[in-house]
């Protein structure tokens, strides 16, 4: 052992024990108002029982009438120093002028504790809550959390693992000089102030971090878990309560604490972010005029934020207006604002999730032919159009709202799906945020991006019940008549994987991708009639024909089908006397994405079995130009726009 080290254990152990012995509860009070004395519990985790400090509400607090809510706190301290009453402060602020009860957790931080123990503690201590509302007298369906620094990084633990778990999400987070990177070398705790700015040594320095990375996060490999750093927890960024985050001018973590905040914006968090002037971590000079006022400022915004987010009149996760409250109250879309109007990109309000519905924060749409017919109005004398009308039928991206009824989705699950055509036409998927049918919402498949999958609802779904329509068996022959495009490309696979050999009309350009995708036989409909080039490969005409092109009868091939075969149309079929004189059969089909349709189309993808054919992928902002060009038959293979929402 180095002396350095053998100084740091020396050290590991002075915050261990005589430095936990030595913290006293900050000086200042953050309320007027009469707190009760606080009481003592336990808590029983999987580690044993630990103990918490439960202060009660103010009876005049604004939240205190009825149940009050709960509020998790969990103190600092490197995982060293265990002093939960050092934040006593912040709990008589949170009983006092918010109106919640407070559970102070003393979690373990004795020398040689090691990652992940105190994390999952601090869960234990959540499902405690949770489970003891009627016995302990608060509401446990509105539990908001906090912590300093280490419990800061506790806190977003407990969010990370209530979502694991599938767990209602907690209402606010207060995270106040949160360390919410493990891994960083400790030797990147500097002075974030500027060089000659005569800012004294900051209070996080490279030794508290190495000995806290040594004692509690001994095993180096762990430090990147997105438990331990929750800078790196990607996948639940998008999920965090509202969230406030609280940094000192002067700290060494603040650095951290921005890229998180960065981080979690990026992926469509709200999180309200305060830097508080001229102090450092934990406001650790309180005497001083300075860092008593910094802590009135930070107690100040943990009280409008958690008073906000726990009023028992707002449903989770929400704003006054019903919509998720990191999601803003506005939302970019392309729509047709009036009847007759001209397609814009502008804002409107964000929507909200309904009964049987899901609202999907969009990272991509795919387009169809059906968007220009809604958007020039065609369909409006077969179903009521209500505007401003959203355009866009298929989208992926992540479950932002669940409404009543919906039990088998949850906020955070990847989805994809589809709006389906049901009236009022109104709702649609070229947005920032969706409102979809959770009957036509299904889980994305581990592997599958979100393009691919935005490209399969509508085209994916129109192609498989064309498919079954006509009842192909192997050996037989089939004509795909509009194989180019989106739902034709789908169908010359779904045909060829049962065995059968598919004719498909394309032109020379797309030849090469058509016989690729497994049809044996292309058909240049630029080069003569359909039906003519048909019969000369096959004299006794083909068995059935799936026809995803023309909106005129006269121009479906169906001269080429034998007699006995049957005809699957998603545009126009000719009528039952010429259908019955020619002795086939016909189908109309009007695609249904459901969940049961979409989701083997979507294993399929997954595993390389179905080839999804993207032509391009534009942006929002040119969505309105790639219409023009798919209504002008320019694209060969969908296209699909992202969004950044």
């Amino acid at each position: 052992m180095t002396l350095t080290s053998l100084a740091d254990a020396l050290y590991a152990r002075f915050l261990a024990t005589i430095a936990t012995r030595l913290v006293k509860a900050t000086p200042i009070s953050l309320t007027t108002r009469s707190v009760p004395a606080t009481e003592t519990v336990s808590i029983p985790t999987r580690h044993g029982s630990i103990r918490a400090f439960v202060t009660r509400p103010a009876a005049d607090a604004p939240l205190a009438s009825g149940t009050p809510p709960v509020h998790l706190h969990f103190h600092g301290g490197a995982f060293l120093v265990g002093a939960p009453w050092q934040d006593e402060h912040l709990a008589r602020l949170v009983a006092g002028e918010v109106g919640a009860t407070v559970v102070n957790v003393d979690y373990t931080t004795a020398y040689g504790t090691r990652f992940p123990r105190a994390h999952e503690e601090a869960y234990d201590a959540l499902r405690w809550v949770r489970s003891s509302g009627q016995a302990m007298g608060w509401d446990a369906d509105r539990v908001s959390v906090s912590g300093v620094s280490a419990g800061g990084n506790l806190a977003l633990a407990v969010i990370e693992q209530a979502r694991r778990a599938g767990d209602p999400p907690l209402r606010a987070a207060a995270l106040i000089v949160p360390f919410v990177d493990a891994a960083a070398g400790a030797a990147e705790f500097v002075s974030p102030m500027p060089a000659g700015s005569g800012a004294p040594a900051p209070f996080v320095n490279e030794r508290l971090v190495r000995v806290s990375q040594e004692n509690y996060f001994a095993d180096a490999t762990r430090r990147t878990d997105p438990l331990a750093s929750p800078v790196y927890n990607d996948a639940g960024m998008a999920t965090l309560p509202p969230t406030l985050v609280v940094t000192a001018e002067r700290d060494s973590v603040r650095v951290f604490d921005e890229r998180f905040t960065d981080k979690a914006r990026n992926a469509g968090a709200a999180i309200d972010y305060l830097c508080i002037p001229g102090v450092d971590h934990g406001f650790p000079e309180s005497s001083k005029e300075q860092d008593q006022a910094g802590i009135r400022q930070l107690a100040e915004a943990v009280r409008a934020h958690l008073t906000e987010h726990l009023d028992p009149a707002r449903p989770a996760g929400t704003s006054t207006s019903g919509v998720p409250s990191h999601l803003g109250e506005t939302m970019r879309a392309l729509h047709v604002p009036a009847a007759g109007a001209a397609i814009e990109l502008g804002d409107l309000p964000t929507p909200t999730a309904g009964e049987g519905t899901v609202l999907i924060r969009v990272k991509a749409a795919g387009l169809n032919a059906l968007d220009n017919g809604l958007a020039s109005g065609m369909m409006a004398g077969m179903m009521p159009h209500e505007y401003p009308l959203v355009l866009g039928r298929d989208a992926a991206g992540v479950v932002e709202g669940v409404g009543d009824g919906v039990s088998d989705l949850a906020v955070g699950d990847e989805v994809f799906g589809h709006v389906l055509l049901v009236p009022p036409i109104k709702m649609g998927t070229l947005a920032e945020y969706a409102v979809l049918p959770a009957a036509s919402v299904a889980k994305k498949p581990a592997g599958l991006d979100d393009v691919t999958a935005a490209a399969l609802p509508l085209a994916g779904a129109a192609a498989a019940q064309s498919v079954d329509a006509v009842q192909p068996q192997s050996g037989q022959t089939v004509l795909v008549n509009g194989a180019d495009g989106g739902v034709g490309s789908y169908a010359v696979q779904l045909l060829a994987a049962r065995g059968v050999t598919v004719v498909a009309t394309g032109t020379p350009a797309s030849a090469d991708r058509l016989r690729q995708l497994g049809a044996t036989t292309i058909v240049d409909w630029t080069a003569g009639p359909v039906v003519d080039q048909v019969r000369d490969a096959y004299p006794d005409g083909v068995d059935a024909l799936v026809n995803v092109a023309g909106f005129d009868p006269a121009q479906v091939p169906a001269g080429a089908v034998r007699s006995g075969g049957a005809v699957a149309s998603t545009t126009a079929l000719p009528d039952e006397q010429a259908l019955s004189t020619a002795g086939l059969t016909g189908t109309s089909i009007m695609a249904r994405p459901t969940r049961e349709v979409i989701t083997p189309l979507a294993e399929q993808a997954a595993s390389g079995a179905l080839t999804v054919s993207v032509s391009s992928v534009v942006p929002l902002e040119q969505a309105a130009d790639a219409l023009g060009a798919l209504a002008a038959g320019k694209a060969n293979g969908k296209i699909v726009v992202t969004l950044d929402a």
